[in-house]
């Protein structure tokens, strides 16, 4: 019988593959970078990829004005996404979405519905309630009359590529994907990369969140090491797979100018290729690189605090008045968004944290955030 493939493997063949079919392409790059900040990407020329991606926040929406800052505006007045915007930081280390014996692993999305940054693109672009572009030919006649950018396509793709829209749509993801596979968006350049690398020595406090990281005592590394069992350089800090957790529905998206009480977000199972009843609730576990820097965290952007967070996990463990309440609310956690496949074995491994071990894990936590990042921690 063939020995199953392992998901480092899968990884490595990926990361390969990107690096052979762009390589070190600067002036590719070079226009993924305007492109991605350029506001003609937008119906009413106000929003751009950056917009809800800042460079400057780790790729993420430092937004304070829509929902509570629960999720993002569109280009059109009153238009929100659907879910938290996440940061797109290592997200080169996520693989095409395939399914193996313990289910799907992979893809981009918190539902995992497209494969690659090129297929990823068109979704913000011509969603309404995102950037809002009608078709291919609204963006064509955008960039044409954009001249720094019709004079790089040029340069790059030859004139052909301002001839059709479709040949222009194509030459828009290439650029922006080769962008978002760069060294800008995966520095590998945090405290932890550089302990790795022997050029860091973790605090006392750090070192303590390390060994409660990597250990039974939290369940962290469940959901948050791809590669189980060894301290990769690239270790993604996610397993890319599905889980419900029980989030609680958040209570600001709920009302009726928002989603609606009766709204429910079903995850994996509003991907055609899993829409089976029994995906419903699960969201692909998020990258724990940047983390300190990039909230509010979960799909529906419910919790503002990375202590919070760690509070909801801690609430599955302590069976006690002190547990059940959200320190942001100070009222209960709220009842699960989706109620009907929470993986509760997973929810109670591992031994309840005081707050000392919180601390030290929010610590070490802290480590995993990129040089250029660094500064926002102060504001955390």
């Amino acid at each position: 019988m063939a020995r199953p493939i392992s998901h480092t493997f899968i990884l490595c063949l990926y990361l390969f593959h990107c690096t052979v079919a762009w390589g070190d392409n600067t002036l590719l790059i070079e226009l993924g970078k305007d492109l991605f900040s350029n506001t003609n990407l937008s119906k009413n020329r106000n929003v751009a990829c950056a917009t809800c991606h800042n460079p400057e926040n780790a790729f993420t929406d430092p937004r304070k004005n829509a929902a509570e800052g629960a999720i993002s505006s569109g280009t059109m007045k009153n238009s929100l996404g659907r879910r938290n915007t996440p940061t797109l930081t290592y997200t080169l280390l996520t693989p095409p979405l395939i399914s193996d014996s313990t289910g799907p692993i992979g893809g981009l999305f918190f539902d995992g519905r497209v494969n690659n940054f090129e297929e990823q693109i068109l979704h913000p672009l011509f969603d309404e309630n995102e950037m809002g572009l009608s078709n291919e030919l609204m963006l064509f006649n955008r960039l044409k009359g954009d001249s720094k950018v019709k004079e790089m396509i040029t340069q790059i793709f030859g004139q052909k590529a301002l001839e059709n829209p479709d040949v222009l749509l194509n030459a828009v993801q290439t650029s922006i994907a080769a962008f978002e596979r760069s060294k800008a968006f995966s520095a590998f350049d945090s405290k932890y990369d550089k302990f790795l690398a022997g050029s860091y020595t973790m605090s006392k406090q750090e070192e303590r969140g390390f060994n409660i990281f990597f250990s039974d005592v939290s369940n962290c590394m469940n959901c948050h090491l791809l590669n189980k069992g060894t301290l990769s350089k690239e270790e993604p800090f996610t397993d890319l797979r599905y889980h419900n957790i029980g989030v609680p529905r958040n209570q600001v998206l709920a009302r009726e100018e928002l989603r609606g009480p009766s709204y429910n977000d079903r995850g994996l199972e509003e991907n055609p290729s899993f829409s089976n009843s029994e995906n419903s609730g699960k969201f692909k576990t998020p990258t724990l690189r940047n983390v300190a820097v990039t909230s509010p965290y979960m799909h529906n952007g419910i919790f503002q605090e990375l202590r919070t967070t760690l509070l909801f996990y801690n609430f599955h463990l302590i069976k006690n008045e002190s547990a059940l309440t959200n320190p942001e609310t100070q009222e209960y956690w709220g009842n699960p968004e989706s109620s009907d496949n929470i993986n509760d074995a997973l929810l109670t491994l591992g031994q309840p944290l005081d707050s000392s071990k919180v601390d030290s894990l929010i610590a070490f936590l802290k480590i995993l955030t990129d040089k250029r990042y660094e500064h926002l921690l102060e504001t955390k």
